[in-house]
C-alpha cells in the first residue's frame, strides 16, 4: 500500500492529536468520570479551541471530544441520557464551529465513539447487549448531528469493537475502527488476536482499521500485521507518553514532535493512510506529521 499503482505515492492525510490530555496542559484539569467531557460542561471554548490548535497545525480530519459523552459516564457522574445527548451535540457542533472558521479547508469530522469503561480495563467490558444498546445511543447522537464518520478508538476488546461498529453502521455512519494493543503488535490488551478483530469489525462494515494510543514503536509492527490480513486503508495515532502504576500521565519529554515525525515515516511505509496524535501529542506533533506527510509527496 506504499504507492498508487502508477508509481505515485497514495495520498496519506493527517489526523488531529490528543484532545483529554491537551486540555489538561492547558489548565483544565481532567477529573473521573467525565475527564476530557467535563470541559465541555465548563470552558466549551476551550474545546473549540483546540480544535482550532488542530486545523492551523495541518489537520486533515478533527476528532470530536466525544470520547466520555456516552451515557454510562454520565449516569457515573450523577447525570443523565439528556445531559449526555446535549454534551454530545455541543462537541459536535464545537468541532463543526471550527472548521466554520478555518478558511475553507476541506476537512472532516470524525465522531469519537470509546469503550463504555476504561480503555486500559478489557476485564471490564460489559456483555455484547449492554454494549449494543449503549452505543446506538451515541451513534444515533453523532449521526444526527452531523459527524462525517464514526471513529471506534481505543477498542481493547473484540466484542465491544464489532458492538460499536454495529452500531455506528445502523446509524448510517462511515465506520473506522482502532484497536488498544498491549505490549505485542499481534495482540489486543484483552489478549485477543489482532488479525481476529481486524478481521470481524471489517465483517461489520469497517472502511478503515489501525491502531492508537499505544507506544510509537508499536505503530509499524501492528500495521504490517493488518496490512497482510486486509486491504482496507490502514491508521494509527501513537501516545506521546505512558500511563504509569498509580494512573497518572507521564510525558516522554524525549519524544519531541521531530523524533515522533520520524517514526511517521515508518507508519507510512508500512502503509499507514491516516495518522494523527493520541494522548500527550499536541499541535507540534501534528505540525510534525504534516511536515513529513508534505515531504514525502513534494507538497508546499
Amino acid at each position: 500500500m506504499s504507492d498508487s499503482g502508477n508509481g505515485e505515492p497514495l495520498a496519506v492525510l493527517v489526523l488531529d492529536g490528543a484532545m483529554g490530555t491537551r486540555l489538561g496542559e492547558l489548565g483544565h484539569p481532567l477529573v473521573r468520570p467525565l475527564w476530557s467531557a467535563e470541559p465541555l460542561l465548563t470552558a466549551p471554548q476551550v474545546v473549540r479551541e483546540v480544535h482550532r490548535q488542530y486545523i492551523a497545525a495541518g489537520a486533515d480530519i478533527l476528532t470530536t471530544n466525544t470520547f466520555r459523552t456516552n451515557l454510562r459516564t454520565f449516569v457515573a457522574a450523577g447525570l443523565g441520557e439528556l445531559e449526555a445527548r446535549r454534551a454530545t451535540e455541543l462537541a459536535v457542533r464545537l468541532a463543526q464551529e471550527a472548521v466554520e472558521r478555518s478558511g475553507g479547508r476541506s476537512i472532516r469530522i470524525a465522531g469519537s465513539i470509546a469503550p463504555v469503561c476504561d480503555c486500559y480495563h478489557p476485564e471490564m467490558v460489559p456483555g455484547f447487549a449492554e454494549l449494543l444498546s449503549e452505543h446506538r445511543l451515541l451513534a444515533v447522537w453523532l449521526a444526527e448531528s452531523g459527524v462525517d464518520l464514526a471513529l471506534i478508538e481505543t477498542m481493547n476488546t473484540m466484542r465491544e469493537a464489532v458492538a460499536a461498529a454495529q452500531a455506528a453502521r445502523e446509524a448510517g455512519l462511515e465506520v473506522w475502527v482502532s484497536f488498544l494493543c498491549g505490549s505485542q503488535e499481534d495482540r489486543l490488551l484483552s489478549g485477543e488476536r489482532l488479525d481476529e478483530a481486524v478481521q470481524a469489525v471489517v465483517g461489520e462494515g469497517a472502511t478503515a482499521v489501525g491502531v492508537n494510543c499505544l507506544p510509537v514503536e508499536l505503530g509499524a509492527p501492528c500495521l504490517r500485521r493488518i496490512g497482510s490480513i486486509t486491504d482496507r486503508p490502514m491508521l494509527v495515532y501513537a501516545n506521546g507518553g505512558k500511563v504509569e502504576s498509580d494512573g497518572r500521565w507521564r510525558v516522554d519529554e524525549s519524544l519531541t514532535p521531530a523524533r515522533y515525525g520520524e517514526y511517521c515515516r515508518l507508519w507510512i511505509q508500512a502503509g499507514a493512510r491516516f495518522i494523527g496524535g493520541c494522548c500527550g501529542t499536541g499541535p507540534a506533533h501534528i505540525q510534525a506529521v504534516r511536515n513529513t506527510v508534505d515531504n514525502r509527496t513534494g507538497r508546499a
